[in-house]
């Protein structure tokens, strides 16, 4: 009897040894995928949000705390102004500020993978929590995003935290935990606006638990103020100035709300896989899912949301039914009055339907909120991704599941070909971030331009096009795109030389509404005024890297 009880101890101590090797490998991998190339671009700030946000930490400075700036909240800016004290403080230069706040987004993305690990258990076991780690520490998107110094990947950590800490406290019936989730929440918002739906994750958290515990209406409201008020501290704790300079901040919101609504060209789409693909709102963000999570993965995904939103009457009726007993223990899913998560949790998926919803709910409301949006793409779906493949790895575990039931021979067999199936397209994007490691083609461009062009030369140059200084020695006409004027006003200023990135021209052609039929016929006219002395080809479709770069030599003589 003896023998029979050390048996089945040693198969979990070997399982449990077999998945922390896998996750550890799973860790490396994530951490050499965000780690690796941030010294991308440096000494310049070659992504456009960065130097917004070292303008503002800059400015930040000269003594005065508020960024002045409002588009984005202030919890990152601040981080990235402490980063200055401590890397001016050593002495280091303005190029050690961009890959020190380079390293905190990394570290941030790099925690993502931890975050979905813990609520991948919790909802269906350490099996299900490793495969959904795994996806996540693999996709393109993730490990790309982790190399910029702007607030995407931490707001996407901050609000996969905000999902792991709401379920777990909720499977523990801890409202002391619904709190803390709650002011993390209020932290992603401080970090990104556009977050705001993840706030309502605790409080369904708080709801379910109140309707169980059948607590008094006044108690229910009480909460739901106690769970605001706790957000909305976190929230102007770490962004302060959102009150202290309102007006600013409204006047920033208005501007922020009119590029929601109707995107400037250089705003428009975010480069996908085929940059001649650009939609906005929902099908613009369902092309980036599509691109960025592969077409099993959302499959996958999707379907699994699908039969949780199916489940969700049946979710919210089983709160109403009496309960002899409701501890801590005998939530289900819950293994020990500690509540660690048991390896056959995914047997009862999905009995804890209630923490499904929490899921559920974040990736409908975080959905609905982008959809009307004229600001579509990538960057903008990111908070999402990490629960999208955690409801992808519950299919993926529930195939496993059956696999294990009718020919366990063959389970991990058929489980590990559906994981290659969800992972290759993000894994595939994951190994193209190696293009960060070559230099890129806008200082190649800047090289040449130094190298070969008359010193004094008036250049025009646009966003994404190579980074030049005024002391550099070249006068310098600087719009957003060269679009913005006619050819006869660069003409007017003595302009002698265009400098032009395809990361502008590409999203006119883009989009083959009239909406840009003038920035199109720009373009076309350029060979009637300018001829190409220098091309610098572009290399692969890698967001905002690598660009084609085209130095044209200006006629501004009679047409």
């Amino acid at each position: 009897m003896a023998v029979q009880n050390r048996e089945p101890a040693a198969r979990r101590e070997l399982t449990l040894n077999r998945n922390a090797a896998v996750l550890l490998l799973i860790g490396a991998a994530g951490f050499a995928l965000r780690f690796v190339g941030l010294a991308w671009g440096l000494p310049y700030d070659l992504h456009p949000d960065e130097s917004i946000i070292f303008a503002r930490v800059a400015q930040m400075g000269w003594g005065s705390l508020n960024p002045g700036f409002f588009i984005y909240p202030g919890f990152f800016i601040y981080q990235v102004f402490l980063l200055s004290r401590i890397v001016f403080g050593m002495g280091g230069e303005y190029a050690d500020l961009i890959y020190a706040a380079r390293l905190l987004s990394a570290t941030y993305g790099w925690l993502t993978i931890g975050f979905v690990y813990l609520l991948g258990t919790r909802l269906g076991g350490r099996r299900l929590g490793t495969i959904a780690a795994g996806l996540v520490a693999l996709m393109g998107a993730l490990t790309l995003h982790a190399h910029y110094a702007v607030t995407d990947t931490p707001t996407t950590a901050l609000a996969t935290a905000v999902l792991w800490l709401s379920v777990r406290a909720w499977q523990r019936r801890s409202y002391g935990g619904l709190v803390v989730a709650a002011a993390v929440a209020g932290l992603a918002v401080s970090t990104k606006y556009s977050v705001a739906p993840v706030c309502f994750v605790p409080w369904l958290g708080f709801m379910a638990l109140a309707v169980r515990q059948r607590a008094p209406l006044a108690r229910r409201i009480s909460g739901t103020a106690l769970l605001a008020g706790v957000a909305i501290l976190a929230f102007l704790v770490t962004s302060p100035y959102t009150l202290l300079d309102y007006q600013g901040f409204l006047r920033d919101l208005g501007i922020e709300s009119q590029l929601q609504a109707e995107a400037r060209p250089g705003l428009h789409v975010d480069p996908l896989e085929n940059p001649r693909i650009a939609d906005r709102g929902l099908v613009g963000n369902a092309i980036a899912l599509y691109a960025d999570m592969g077409p099993a993965a959302l499959v996958l995904a999707v379907g699994t949301l699908a039969f949780l939103l199916a489940g969700a009457p049946r979710a919210v009726r089983s709160l109403a039914r009496p309960r002899s007993n409701d501890s801590p223990s005998s939530v289900p899913g819950l293994g020990s009055e500690h509540g660690e998560p048991r390896d056959n949790l995914g047997d009862r998926f999905p009995e804890d339907r209630v923490a499904n919803l929490m899921v559920v709910l974040w990736v409908v409301l975080y959905y609905a909120v982008m959809a009307p949006s004229a600001l579509a793409g990538q960057r903008y779906m990111l908070p999402l991704y990490p629960a999208m493949m955690v409801l992808a790895a519950v299919a993926i575990e529930g195939a496993i599941r059956l696999g294990e039931r009718h020919h366990p021979r063959r389970a991990y067999a058929w489980g590990a070909i559906v994981i290659l199936l969800a992972a290759g397209p993000a894994f595939a994007k994951a190994s193209s971030t190696g293009l960060l490691a070559r230099r890129d083609t806008r200082l190649v461009g800047r090289d040449w331009i130094i190298k070969n062009l008359p010193p004094g030369s008036h250049l025009a140059r646009e966003y994404y096009a190579p980074p030049f200084h005024t002391g550099d020695g070249f006068p310098m006409s600087q719009p957003f795109s060269l679009t913005d004027h006619p050819l006869e006003t660069y003409c007017n200023e003595g302009v002698e030389y265009l400098i032009l990135s395809s990361l502008n021209a590409d999203r006119y052609f883009a989009d083959a509404s009239e909406r840009f039929a003038d920035e199109r016929a720009w373009y076309e006219r350029l060979d009637r005024r300018t001829r190409v002395i220098h091309r610098i080809d572009g290399i692969g479709n890698l967001d905002l890297h690598h660009p084609t770069i085209e130095i044209r030599r200006m006629f501004c003589g009679p047409s």
